[in-house]
């Protein structure tokens, strides 16, 4: 099942580079990680899944 994932994402990925500059799309790549920060906040799966101040400093340091 991880497979098809990976091939969807892949496969979104290159799709997006052949429509905008190269650019675009790894800015919104790298970003990626703060997205899933603030989409497990807002819809958490657990309770492990709150916003904390250790996990948004750590998303903050991958832009370093």
């Amino acid at each position: 099942m991880l497979n098809v994932q990976l091939f969807f994402g892949n496969l979104s990925y290159q799709v997006a580079i052949s429509y905008v500059e190269s650019g675009l799309p790894d800015v919104l790549l790298s970003t990626s990680a703060l997205f899933t920060l603030i989409l497990a906040s807002v819809f958490p799966a657990s309770t492990s899944d709150r916003f904390t101040l250790s996990k948004f400093v750590a998303v903050a340091l991958r832009f370093v």
